[in-house]
């Protein structure tokens, strides 16, 4: 079996209408539960929060969201997504509402655990489910479109938190996005996600058709492969995020060049979602393989370059292979396994991911502590990619297979 890139084909009016209801509820919800964090952060501390308490409580919601992957996606393949969004929407405005009066640490660890099951159950995850039982042969183009239109939530809410911010508080900018939350994302779930219209290709299913039994799924080697590659880059991505700044600066970047760079990179994943129509001659496995591979070869290039030169490279390769990865796993889930199973599927696959990213952060810190510098933790992110890479592509062989009635098997 080929899982490939090969599934461009023009919407319909009402998959157009699915496809930016789901992209304007994926940014937002990416905007007010993940960007406008690091804009509300200096308020905070001003008012007499602790950084540390704050990334904790973050650090919660990422977790919570990350372990709600799975029993949400099993909702929504039984169910579908229309009363898990918008409870996810009004919970996640509940939540902010909370976070903006806390007084307490508890209290704040409270809503941010309500703002990550709202992250899990409003943002790509669970839009990657809708399009990947209600599209047929636009999958590939509705995917694009969400995630381009995703690109944008750091560019929308940073800026405009810190408006906001300035302008009124922490506190009531945190009111007000909460408000954002309600009138833009409840309207447009309670009217695309009321059933399948009928100029949608394929109907939600009520009952996921019969299909290849999940626990198989999960004991298909080629799942297994996927999940570990995720894994280990994702363990390689969270020790990166937590300590780009700190390893730039540690090789002789100065902090202005660091900032570029970090504005760069969001630029470079980007340009990598809109390079994805080029790559349709390839697989999915492809790609993906290649992706972890230059990973890796972007952490090389920070230990073998100079900084000057190897801080460009590490940008653009990381950049635009972020952008890339991006798309490409939900790919990989709806052809190689059953887009009914796909919030299961989806769910299983990066719960292994969700539990040992703390290693990323935890592991640099102690790396780069024992040895004196960061250049064991670039040769570890380095190895995690690469494996990823290893694991990836060999994983083509194991994809399950279909007998002469088009059931799939093992």
């Amino acid at each position: 079996m080929r899982t490939s890139l090969r599934h461009f084909a023009a919407l319909t009016a009402g998959e157009w209408g699915l496809t930016l209801s789901l992209a304007v509820t994926s940014t937002v919800g990416y905007g007010v539960y993940y960007y406008a964090f690091g804009a509300l952060l200096p308020g905070m501390e001003a008012a007499g929060w602790s950084r540390s308490v704050c990334s904790g409580a973050f650090s919660l919601a990422l977790l919570v969201a990350g372990l709600a992957a799975l029993p949400l996606g099993w909702w929504v393949d039984h169910r579908g997504p229309r009363s898990l969004m918008m409870g996810g929407s009004v919970l996640g405005a509940a939540a902010t509402l909370l976070w903006a009066s806390a007084t307490q640490p508890v209290t704040l660890y409270v809503a941010f655990a309500g703002i990550g099951l709202a992250l899990a159950a409003t943002t790509y995850e669970v839009s990657f489910n809708v399009v990947a039982a209600w599209l047929g042969a636009g999958r590939t183009q509705a995917l694009l479109v969400i995630t381009l239109l995703g690109a944008l939530a750091s560019t929308i809410f940073i800026p405009l938190t810190s408006e906001l911010v300035q302008a009124f508080g922490w506190e009531n900018a945190t009111r007000g996005l909460a408000m954002i939350l309600l009138l833009v994302t409840l309207p447009l779930q309670a009217r695309m996600l009321y059933k399948p219209l009928s100029s949608i290709s394929e109907a939600y299913p009520v009952h996921p058709p019969r299909a290849l039994p999940f626990w198989q799924t999960l004991r298909n080697p080629m799942f297994q492969r996927l999940s570990g590659a995720f894994a280990l880059a994702r363990i390689a991505q969270l020790a990166l995020i937590s300590h780009l700044v700190v390893l730039l600066i540690s090789l002789g970047a100065t902090a202005v060049v660091v900032a570029w760079a970090a504005g760069l990179m969001g630029v470079m994943q980007l340009l990598g979602r809109l390079l994805f129509a080029s790559l349709n001659r390839f697989s999915a496995l492809k790609v993906t393989s290649s992706g972890f591979a230059l990973q890796g070869l972007a952490c090389f290039s920070l230990v073998i370059l100079p900084i000057e030169a190897g801080l460009w490279v590490f940008v653009t390769l990381m950049g635009i292979t972020n952008g890339l990865l991006t798309l490409t796993r939900p790919l990989l889930i709806i052809e190689a396994f059953d887009a009914a199973q796909f919030g299961r599927t989806n769910g299983s696959m990066t719960l292994l991911g969700s539990v040992l990213q703390p290693l990323g952060p935890i592991g640099a810190g102690w790396l780069s502590q024992w040895t004196g510098n960061y250049q064991g933790v670039l040769w570890m992110m380095c190895s995690l990619f690469l494996l990823g890479a290893i694991l990836v592509g060999g994983a083509a062989r194991h994809a399950p297979r279909q007998d002469s009635s088009g059931a799939r098997t093992t």
